[in-house]
Order: C-alpha cells, then structure tokens, then sequence
C-alpha cells in the first residue's frame, strides 16, 4: 500500500505542474491559491484513488492520506500433472477477484513538499483545442485518470493521459 502511495508522489512531484521555469513568469495558472488553502487533492487511476486531505494549521498542518486500491490478484490454484493418462480438467481454472483495500496514514515530508508545489497550480503550456486524433494519442480520449485538485472554495479537474515524450510527466 505504501509502494502505491510514494509511487503517486513521486509522480506527484515529477507531474509538471510547477518548477523553477514556470517561477520565472512561463506557463499559466490553472488555479491561483497559496498551499495553505489547499483542502483536497484526489487522484484517481483504473485501479485505485487516493486523496490527500490536510489536518492542523499553521507549522503544525499534515497531509493525511487515503489509498483505496486492488490487492493484486491471487494466483489461481492448479492442480498438479497427473500424467499423460489424466485427460483434460473438467473446467479450467478461474482467476480469484483482487479485492479492494482501503488504508489511512499521515503523509511523509517528501509529499508535503510535493503538495506545495501545486500551490498555485500552473500548467506548462496549453495544447490548444487538440483534434480527435490527438487527443487519442495523448490518452485523453477516454482518460482513465484524473486529478482533483480542491482549494479556498474552487476545484479544478484534470483527466491526465499518457506520459509525454521523454517521460517528463503526463499530458493533462
């Protein structure tokens, strides 16, 4: 579960959204707020979400993370050979369900200073209004995650894509 969540902020802290460029006045602000009104970030994937909620004030304020995701899978049971005289199995083995799991635990220094970094929100650069055959081979077609990203009353909602070329973070 852990792997999971410093996984997410890793990716979180590499997604693109702010750097030492977009300091210097290049990019654009998708929502203009100071990291402490961030109230909720959630960041869904086909297997998973976690949402980052914060608790305290001031020096003493945490996030506090909430990771729902699959177990991965347990391996079907097979039987073991018989032999060549066995015949086939009546039925072939089935994949067991992957449950879902749900875990709650404070967040670690590395993702409170990825958070920051989303205060204000900032995109790099804006695609335009990109035609179908783009959207496709950007991900964003049918996105199968999104990112929440709530603060002082206002929410902006990204569906993210694939990785952009070269691997610098994801269209979104």
């Amino acid at each position: 579960a852990y792997g999971l969540f410093f996984a997410f902020a890793a990716g979180l802290a590499l997604f693109a959204w702010t750097d030492e460029e977009e300091a210097s006045g290049e990019g654009f602000v998708l929502l203009d707020a100071e990291p402490d009104a961030l109230t909720r970030i959630t960041y869904t994937w086909p297997k998973g979400e976690l949402e980052l909620s914060f608790e305290g004030a001031g020096e003493a304020r945490r996030p506090v993370a909430k990771l729902e995701h699959e177990r991965p899978a347990e391996k079907p049971e097979v039987e073991r050979d018989a032999g060549p005289d066995a015949g086939l199995a009546d039925e072939p083995a089935t994949e067991v369900a992957s449950p879902r799991e749900t875990s709650r635990f404070p967040a670690g220094s590395v993702v409170s200073r990825s958070v920051d970094k989303l205060a204000p929100l900032r995109a790099r650069r804006s695609l335009g209004v990109p035609d179908t055959e783009r959207l496709e081979a950007m991900g964003l077609a049918s996105p199968e995650r999104r990112l929440v990203v709530e603060a002082g009353g206002e929410k902006v909602v990204l569906d993210v894509g694939v990785e952009t070329y070269g691997n610098q973070g994801r269209y979104a």
